[in-house]
């Protein structure tokens, strides 16, 4: 009865938690050998040895069945730019958005994650792909998928999916019972 349940609710999960729940499961991967940029992502992708944090997400959106709702790109700056022509970007962030990190301020994205949660009034927790576990290292050539901190000040901004939006989640009375 408890594997129907959780069947049920599987199935019924949007697909921003099903984008989520994908990447979140690959916390810890790292690049090998480390700085190669080399892993599993870039190789599925077709362009392995490069920086991956975009195209970490374009896998990760490909392995919950979102295939193609973002372009094929490893460039944050191209992804960000398809997105704002698309009237996709705004500056409110939300859970399964994508977070477009500005580390030099100039207004060009350095690097990319998804909104795992909403910590605060200016503060969020994304999963990155080739990030480092903490601020010491290369936040944006990092070599491991990790769960990071981030401060809204550093945001160039979020490209809210479509595809995420259209979707919402009920769970009924009837989904727990089996």
């Amino acid at each position: 009865p408890g594997v129907l349940v959780c069947d049920r609710l599987a199935a019924r999960m949007t697909p921003v938690e099903q984008f989520l729940t994908v990447a979140r499961g690959e916390l810890g991967t790292r690049e090998q050998p480390a700085g190669s940029n080399r892993q599993k992502y870039g190789a599925a992708y077709g362009l392995n040895g490069e920086p991956w944090c975009a195209i970490f997400l374009w896998w990760c959106l490909l392995k919950a069945g979102l295939g193609g709702v973002i372009p094929k790109t490893a460039s944050v700056p191209v992804l960000y730019h398809w997105a704002r022509a698309n009237g996709y970007v705004n500056d409110t962030p939300t859970r399964g958005a994508l977070s477009c990190m500005d580390w030099g301020g100039d207004g060009i994205p350095d690097h990319i994650g998804a909104i795992w949660e909403v910590t605060g009034s200016h503060t969020f927790d994304a999963l990155e792909g080739n990030t480092s576990l903490d601020d010491r290292g290369s936040q944006s050539n990092g070599g491991i998928v990790a769960l990071r901190h981030r401060v809204t000040q550093q945001v160039a901004g979020f490209i809210h999916l479509p595809v995420f939006e259209e979707a919402t989640m009920a769970i009924t009375p009837d989904d727990l019972s089996a």
